[in-house]
């Protein structure tokens, strides 16, 4: 590492340095990360899975040219985030999934948790006007940070931490009605709290006018209302929902929907019904957790489906799946 950052002062002062990918790299300490931060051209810096400890602010603002900052996978503290003001950064990356398995000696079942570890949302995000990119960040207790993404206008993929109350969706319903150009929304519900996604507080909200195509869920929430309005959606994950029947059926009348990723406690029942003329478009089906015991299917549903990936128990004997 001190090889390279002597190269980067070695640099003249007319060479111009877009582009430092350091991902992977071991032994990155303050003072390199000072010295990176003096390379004001920089416009993309990878920091994944790195070993760097913390983003001074005073350091990282000096890149006032850089629009892709990627510090996933590192030991960045939460905080760190939120004083930096990067007026010209699109994309953030931060935060990472974590997927632990736990093992039941008694019936050999196996089933894999997924935590989500956020930094915390810049103080200044209604400032980042050109912002598309928003990923893994934790939205504070009362949701008001929401209303400065609110303001990002070419926003498309979020990724979210938030707490399960009233105030939270609220907010939350502004974000999502605001952003035009929102392609991808993923939102994890913190545990213990419940979140309503009804679009309720925002009367005028039109699901018909947005551009989703990739959905992901976690937590208790109930399917939303809209999302039957939706035009694009071919990618949906959820997990933890505990969605019914009911739901499902209002998942099968969805076009456009290709592939549906059923993770662990995201349905309640224990036979997942397929009924015909639902589902039309989907092609790739995921199951994991063990509460689907059995998958059926009426004629007529599914047409286009090609691959099921399911993680079931160890030790059932036949392959439970019946009308293929």
């Amino acid at each position: 590492m001190d090889e390279l950052v002597d190269f980067l002062k070695s640099l003249p002062e007319i060479y111009r340095l877009n582009v430092l990918d350091l991902g992977g790299c071991k032994g990155l300490k303050k003072r390199h990360l000072k010295s990176i931060c003096k390379v004001i051209s920089l416009k993309y810096l990878s920091l994944r899975n790195t070993d760097v400890k913390q983003l001074r602010v005073r350091h990282i603002q000096n890149l006032r040219l850089l629009e892709t900052l990627d510090i996933r996978g590192t030991d960045v503290p939460p905080g760190d985030m939120k004083h930096i003001f990067l007026p010209k950064l699109k994309h953030l990356f931060a935060g990472s999934r974590l997927k632990t398995s736990s093992v039941d000696a008694g019936t050999i079942r196996m089933s894999a948790e997924v935590s989500l570890s956020t930094v915390q949302m810049p103080r200044r995000i209604g400032m980042m006007r050109n912002m598309e990119t928003l990923c893994h960040v934790q939205v504070s207790d009362d949701g008001t940070n929401l209303d400065g993404v609110a303001k990002l206008p070419r926003l498309r993929k979020l990724s979210v931490g938030i707490r399960g109350n009233d105030t939270t969706a609220k907010h939350l319903s502004r974000v999502i009605s605001a952003s035009k150009c929102l392609c991808s929304l993923s939102i994890w519900i913190a545990n213990g709290g419940a979140l309503d996604l009804s679009m309720q507080h925002n009367a005028s909200f039109s699901a018909s006018s947005l551009i989703l195509e990739n959905l992901e869920i976690k937590g208790k929430t109930s399917l939303p209302s809209w999302i039957e309005e939706l035009q694009k959606p071919s990618n949906i994950t959820l997990r933890d929902t505990l969605l019914k029947d009911e739901d499902q059926r209002r998942l099968g009348q969805l076009q456009g929907l290709r592939c549906l990723s059923l993770c662990c406690n995201s349905y309640s029942e224990s036979v997942l019904n397929f009924k015909a003329g639902q589902f039309k478009a989907l092609k790739f089906l995921v199951i994991e957790g063990h509460k689907i015991r059995s998958i059926v299917f009426e004629a007529g549903a599914a047409p286009h489906l090609e691959r099921i990936a399911w993680t079931f128990d160890r030790t059932e004997k036949a392959v439970p799946i019946s009308g293929l």
